[in-house]
């Protein structure tokens, strides 16, 4: 019995000895986490990435496509909607086009998707705000609308419209330069780049249907113009990227437990007192600035290693940098690849013509 008493004095002074320890090592790491950092020079230059005059909605193409997002307006349907997954390339677009005889009467029945997209290609410029978690809406109408509206230049071709096939295409690329040079969301920028390669594929498709005299007539005047940095760069893009990461770290900062204390939110409770803390968004910010800046300086570049004692300081704001840095090289390679599909179409045209 006093063995057994003996041992029993022994683990509750343990196990006291262990509260006593983490309650000191929490303690530590408070007093280390218990200001934020100022921002630093990159969070200040991708928040002046962000600072830009506001473009009146009147000439904002952005506004006028989130006033008619509606799925029952903006989205192809039927016959159509196979079309489009036809055309991912010159020849095989051609061959279900020419195969599609009722194609006239087909977008027709979908004049609210082209009266649509006729009037965004006439806005000048494309404005979003910095994305957040709330504020990425679906683009798959402007896809659905930029076919559409190119299946009726390949009609007017088809018609010898040189003059309505040139305007048409002249409006659709440089609509979707402008988006591409001028976005803030990294999806903007991909779809963008998306339509622009389909553009090229569908445009060599339409200018092939015009007699061989009037195809150089019908080439969009910017096709013959290299694409600027601004518009093959990632630098907007990744400070939007900056910003949807500083929205998702104040979220998990900030957001307090439903049923704040209850049995049932036990474990957000926890979380919310004793885990957040040790989040420092300031300093999270200050830390994913500075790895999407040497990403984009320097494509080949490593991470250096972090001394341990260099995790006590904002554990959870690194950890959630640490397991949350999307790979941007892909995406930076495949902008780049957009150049050489200009040429390469330019070049294919000349010598058909």
């Amino acid at each position: 019995m006093a063995v057994l008493k003996t041992v029993a004095r022994r683990t509750v002074k343990l196990l006291l000895g262990l509260l006593l320890l983490v309650t000191a090592l929490y303690l530590i790491l408070l007093v280390i986490n218990w200001q934020d950092a100022e921002p630093n020079a990159d969070s200040l230059h991708m928040q002046s990435l962000l600072q830009q005059d506001a473009i009146p909605a009147e000439q904002n193409g952005y506004h006028y496509y989130l006033a008619h997002n509606a799925k029952n307006e903006l989205l192809l349907s039927g016959p159509l909607e196979e079309l489009y997954r036809q055309c991912g390339e010159v020849e095989a677009c051609t061959a279900s086009l020419n195969a599609q005889t009722d194609l006239a009467e087909l977008i027709a029945e979908q004049h609210q998707l082209l009266t649509f997209y006729q009037q965004l290609l006439q806005y000048p410029q494309w404005q979003e705000p910095p994305p957040t978690m709330q504020s990425i809406p679906a683009y798959q109408g402007l896809l659905h609308g930029q076919r559409l509206f190119l299946w009726q230049a390949w009609l007017e071709a088809k018609s010898g419209n040189v003059e309505q096939v040139h305007t048409a295409l002249q409006a659709d690329y440089q609509f979707w330069k402008t988006v591409l040079a001028n976005t803030h969301s990294l999806i903007t920028k991909m779809i963008s780049m998306a339509t622009v390669k389909h553009h090229f594929i569908l445009g060599t498709a339409i200018i092939n249907q015009l007699p061989a005299d009037q195809q150089l007539d019908a080439i969009p005047d910017g096709w013959d113009v290299a694409f600027s940095d601004n518009e093959l760069g990632l630098e907007l893009a990744l400070a939007g990227e900056w910003h949807f990461g500083s929205d998702i770290t104040s979220t998990i900062r900030n957001t307090v437990p439903s049923e704040f204390g209850s049995d049932v939110n036990t474990i957000d409770t926890v979380f919310y007192l004793f885990v957040q803390p040790l989040m420092l968004v300031e300093d999270t910010k200050n830390i994913h600035a500075t790895q999407l800046l040497q990403l984009q300086q320097d494509k080949d570049h490593q991470p250096t290693s972090a001394p341990w004692y260099s995790w006590l300081r904002n554990p959870l704001g690194k950890i959630f940098m640490a397991t949350g840095t999307a790979h941007y090289k892909d995406y930076q390679q495949r902008l780049l690849k957009l150049e050489q599909e200009r040429q390469d179409v330019l070049q294919n045209l000349n010598l058909a013509g």
